[in-house]
């Protein structure tokens, strides 16, 4: 992409904004107003309108606001990121199943795991759910909620078993505590990671749903 200096004022402040919109993760933001500014770039050389100024203006407003548009590329990252942490979490969930059949573990967090199940399944029913029907837009927003929460639960669920099984469980072996360990840190991680950026996107989807 040419260097934003060569975009119209108009253009560059749309793309400020994006950015600012999609603060709560900043490579996502660069790839996507690299690829928006492309499609301004492309537009206006293709343009035969002698004032470009007045060319940019009317192409922000067919892109639309930039709070509707960062909004559902938010929707978008979430929902990509959510399917990721289901599979780190079912990966976890038939590692601990795996450890306890094969007595490495005397683990006795089953609820704690069922309830991990339960919170998962949900959140992979609404996602598919939400593919299903089609959802965009304000719907959409509403109802990725549920599986954000649900997500949240499964990870801090998994998390706190596989701390109390390190801490009160004596292992067989050395290989599945420091699995645990591990585990433990990438479900924190995780569940922290997910929790602040939901938290930003949340409030985008709640400003784009009062302004719809």
């Amino acid at each position: 992409m040419s260097e934003m200096t060569d975009l119209p004022e108009a253009v560059r402040n749309y793309l400020d904004s994006l950015s600012y919109e999609l603060r709560f993760e900043r490579k996502y933001a660069a790839e996507i107003c690299d690829e928006i500014g492309n499609h301004f770039y492309d537009a206006l050389a293709c343009s035969t309108a002698p004032d470009s100024d007045n060319t940019a203006r009317q192409l922000t407003r067919e892109f639309g606001s930039p709070q509707f548009l960062a909004a559902d590329f938010a929707a978008i990252l979430m929902t990509r990121k959510l399917r990721n942490s289901l599979f780190i979490d079912l990966s976890i969930m038939v590692a601990i199943g795996l450890a306890v059949i094969n007595c490495l573990s005397a683990s006795k967090e089953g609820l704690a795991v069922l309830f991990a199940c339960i919170s998962g399944a949900v959140t992979w029913g609404a996602l598919l759910w939400i593919q299903i029907k089609g959802l965009n837009g304000s719907k959409l927003y509403h109802w990725l909620c549920t599986p954000m929460i649900a997500s949240h639960i499964t990870s801090l669920f998994l998390a706190l078993a596989l701390l109390r099984d390190c801490c009160f469980t004596v292992h067989t072996s050395i290989i599945y505590a420091s699995f645990e360990v591990a585990a433990t840190f990438v479900l924190a991680g995780r569940f922290i990671y997910i929790r602040k950026r939901s938290k930003i996107m949340c409030q985008l989807w709640q400003k784009v749903a009062t302004n719809d």
